[in-house]
């Protein structure tokens, strides 16, 4: 059975700006270049799995209902670009919850994996904080931080998305 390498990316300050606890659909805007990097991986076979923690939920700042209706909005901007995102993982949980899904745990991961046969040695990380680096690394992934403090074990550092979509182009193997 043939194994697949994925990018798992951090929404919010890496697929869409950060505009802090976001409890609405307008606010989605996906940051620049960030469409056609995605073109890039797909163009290298990568699946795409953004991975997001939000505890907005669990701090009751909005329900699981406007999470999905962004990700909604995010694929609905995608789809002019020709691209789409494979899968989406929530974890709605705030940080007190102590769970097993929020980054840098990786229960979220591990859904991913069995659910679209991932090859974590072959995918890769890209997050803005050192727990999206972390949970990455315990999986297995080469990691990118984007944009984000450099005091972290990242593999890469990228400001913007057409770098980072150079960075996994060249080292993709």
């Amino acid at each position: 059975m043939e194994m697949n390498k994925t990018i798992f990316i951090d929404r919010d300050g890496v697929a869409i700006e950060d505009k802090g606890y976001l409890d609405n659909v307008e606010g989605v805007e996906l940051m620049p270049g960030f469409a056609d990097a995605l073109k890039t991986f797909r163009e290298r076979g990568f699946k795409l799995v953004i991975i997001t923690n939000q505890s907005g939920i669990g701090r009751g700042k909005f329900n699981a209902e406007v999470v999905e209706q962004q990700h909604a909005r995010i694929t609905e901007l995608l789809k002019e670009f020709r691209v789409t995102i494979d899968l989406f993982k929530v974890c709605p949980h705030a940080p007190e919850d102590e769970c097993d899904c929020r980054k840098p745990n990786t229960l979220l991961f591990e859904e991913a994996g069995q659910e679209l046969l991932i090859d974590f040695e072959k995918s890769w990380m890209i997050g803005d904080k050192p727990s999206d680096i972390q949970a990455g690394k315990q999986m297995g992934c080469r990691s990118i931080l984007f944009n984000g403090e450099t005091h972290c074990d990242a593999d890469f550092f990228t400001e913007n998305w057409p770098d980072t979509a150079q960075v996994i182009s060249i080292l993709d193997r």
